[in-house]
């Protein structure tokens, strides 16, 4: 729901003051050096943080916030949380709360910031689903499909708009870079006036933002679909069938696949998608055998915890 009141943000209807915290976050993730310690030894730290914070009253644990001080996500968490007999503060500072929370159930203490992340079943640091910049270099690493696109600072505004002009072209999508919600996201940018206030729109949440290529093939594919559809993503069965025909050569490497690495049958309609992903990245209308490949190579990955 979008507030109209001064005190919060009409994009993300969190408190303004909550834009200091995400520059903040921004600059601090980009330019402190980090060092992968053992989770052990970072939760350590966390503690030794809170209580140095706490003790010179630099920021406070607090149960009076309300679900206006806070995001709706961590709000419906903390309803169902407290049912369940828990007991959870939020950490304010000096711009508000920052949505870092303290809970304590049966005798045992977890810190998180927005939802409790079961960080441990990943060998990646969970930082990085929050900086779309390493998130699509790890793709490419990975040989993964990702939308052309380039990262600047606040300060980069008229470099932005040329490259988005000139080396991608219209339509665009700008977002910030920081943060895994996609908040402040502009999309189906046609022209350089529009792609002005878009970028003015994503600094506004974060001093770095993204401009990327939009999925325009995607946009035209399924604007005539009574369903709201607007990605690959999310397509079901039905629009697999429909916007996935694939040959019988297709046909028979998929079952190849399926039969050797012992894929799902979510895993077949996970790899269509990718396949059909990667042929729109290349505007090419039909999905090849050569598209079924690098999808099925990409999922195998996956399964085999390599990426």
């Amino acid at each position: 729901m979008i507030r109209k009141s001064k005190k919060f943000c009409e994009d993300c209807g969190l408190p303004s003051t909550h834009h200091l915290q995400t520059w903040l976050d921004e600059f601090t993730n980009h330019f402190s050096p980090r060092l992968r310690l053992p989770r052990k030894i970072e939760k350590f730290f966390d503690v030794l943080l809170e209580k140095f914070f706490t003790f010179f009253g630099l920021v406070s644990l607090r149960n009076d916030f309300t679900s206006s001080d806070i995001q709706l996500r961590s709000t419906c968490f903390i309803d169902e949380f407290r049912k369940r007999g828990g007991s959870i503060k939020a950490l304010r500072g000096p711009f508000g709360y920052t949505n870092h929370f303290r809970a304590e159930i049966n005798d045992k203490v977890v810190r998180f910031e927005s939802l409790p992340i079961a960080d441990f079943v990943s060998k990646y640091d969970i930082r990085l689903v929050d900086d779309k910049e390493k998130t699509k270099l790890h793709l490419s690493q990975g040989n993964f499909p990702i939308a052309k696109g380039k990262s600047f600072w606040f300060w980069q505004k008229k470099k932005a708009l040329k490259f988005g002009r000139e080396k991608l072209g219209f339509p665009l999508v700008v977002k910030p870079r920081s943060g895994s919600v996609s908040r402040h996201v502009t999309t189906n940018i046609q022209d350089s006036e529009k792609l002005k206030i878009a970028i003015k729109q994503a600094i506004i949440y974060s001093p770095a933002f993204i401009v990327e290529r939009a999925r325009k093939i995607q946009k035209e594919r399924f604007k005539k679909e009574k369903r709201k559809i607007f990605t690959n993503a999310e397509m079901s069965p039905k629009d697999l069938e429909k916007f996935c025909p694939i040959n019988q050569e297709g046909e028979k490497l998929l079952k190849a696949a399926i039969d050797q690495f012992a894929l799902s049958g979510r895993a077949y309609h996970r790899i269509l998608k990718v396949a059909r992903t990667i042929a729109d990245l290349e505007e090419q209308e039909k999905i090849t055998s050569k598209h079924l490949a690098e999808a099925i190579s990409y999922r195998v990955k996956l399964e085999e915890g390599l990426i």
